[in-house]
């Protein structure tokens, strides 16, 4: 099924988070001059898990999960919310947003590696030669910043991060053949927030700090590219589409995210980092064609 024959529902759905995540990478590189990255995320995530509460009690028709799919929602919050969240934080005190977003358009690479280790699926020879232009465009992102160490731990936050965000895609999909989307973006923010308690007393110590811009920007983070960015991306998971094909739409990603950069931080990547986001994206498109 090509991405031409999506339903208006999921096309509305895809938008919408697309356009809230994209601003996510700005803003959190806002925040992060005056919250640390553990307590951002938690004050982040706690507003998304009560934004989610109201949302699921809204919902007529829940289903209780069984021991083994409480499991599965719980790994699925572990790993792409609560360690994605913390490692994007981090990644970001050194990597700008807009190459924060070229390396997070290599989901659907990932996301078609998770899907060939969860279901099976084959990789022809044009996946892997996707795969390994990715790498290449990654190389030439690390070689335009070779002498900032700080960049470079950075930048393996982001790559954890998306190896996080790829799990995320593919391992909900069975659950939404049983569960509302609603029901699986909610479980899977609360799971994910547990792993965030940890940082409870640098948030606390955070917020009397914080101005109100800051803390009205975690607000927006937790409402908006959390809760609505999150629940509008398992719509569109729950879709017609297979989930690689709806990480496509992911590419994107890069061009919103540096046009918001540019406008609301002056932020403008060097043309040799914006080619190694061009090759690692044009890789990833290349890979998903397979």
């Amino acid at each position: 099924m090509s991405l031409k024959s999506i339903s208006l529902k999921t096309a509305l759905m895809i938008t919408v988070a697309i356009l809230s995540w994209s601003s996510s990478f700005v803003f959190i590189r806002v925040v992060l001059q005056q919250y640390s990255p553990g307590s951002l995320a938690l004050f982040r995530y706690l507003i998304v898990s009560a934004t989610m509460l109201i949302f699921y009690l809204r919902l007529k028709n829940r289903h209780k999960p069984t021991l083994k799919e409480m499991m599965q929602l719980f790994f699925i919050g572990f790993f792409g919310i609560g360690l994605y969240m913390i490692a994007i934080n981090y990644g970001e005190l050194t990597v700008s947003a807009s190459i924060t977003s070229f390396i997070i358009g290599m989901n659907p690479i990932v996301s078609m590696l998770w899907a060939m280790c969860f279901f099976g699926e084959k990789i022809g020879k044009k996946g892997w030669i996707g795969v390994a232009v990715s790498v290449a465009g990654l190389m030439i992102i690390a070689g335009a910043k070779l002498y900032d160490a700080t960049f470079g731990i950075g930048m393996a936050y982001i790559i954890f991060a998306v190896v996080c965000a790829g799990m995320y895609n593919v391992a909900q999909k069975t659950l939404l053949t049983k569960f509302h989307p609603i029901e699986v973006a909610a479980i899977t923010a609360w799971c994910g927030t547990l792993v965030m308690l940890i940082f409870i007393h640098p948030m606390l110590h955070d917020i009397p700090l914080a101005s109100w811009d800051a803390t009205a920007s975690i607000i927006y983070l937790g409402v908006v590219p959390g809760a609505i960015g999150y629940l509008a991306w398992s719509y569109a998971l729950s879709g017609e589409l297979p989930p690689t094909k709806v990480a496509l739409t992911l590419y994107t990603l890069p061009l919103f995210c540096t046009f918001m950069g540019w406008l609301f931080l002056g932020e403008l990547p060097t043309m040799l980092a914006i080619l190694g986001g061009c090759v690692a994206v044009v890789g990833a498109l290349i890979a998903t064609q397979y």
